[in-house]
């Protein structure tokens, strides 16, 4: 369908919206053969230069994250009940 008319017609409609396919994410095996390549070089120097710092700055903060869900699930006793705190 060409006609910008008749596109333009579909598009005002209030109901429209265009249907976009997501493509499901890689799984299994494809996923293994794409983390086999390197990633795309940086477009420039500070990008490049700033890389191994961003993936220590997000490691570590996955990390954290992980200490903290396990602190906070040990403080409520492992299962998931909130903890009761006397009024003071």
């Amino acid at each position: 369908m060409r006609d910008d008319e008749m596109i333009f017609f579909v598009e005002s409609d209030a109901g429209y919206s265009p249907m976009i396919r997501m493509k499901q994410p890689a799984t299994g095996v494809r996923r293994k053969v794409i983390k086999q390549f390197a990633p795309p070089p940086d477009d420039t120097p500070e990008l490049h230069d700033a890389r191994p710092i961003v993936k220590l700055f997000y490691l570590g903060t996955m990390e954290t994250g992980q200490k903290v869900d396990r602190m906070v699930k040990a403080r409520r006793g492992g299962h998931g009940m909130p903890i009761a705190r006397e009024a003071c």
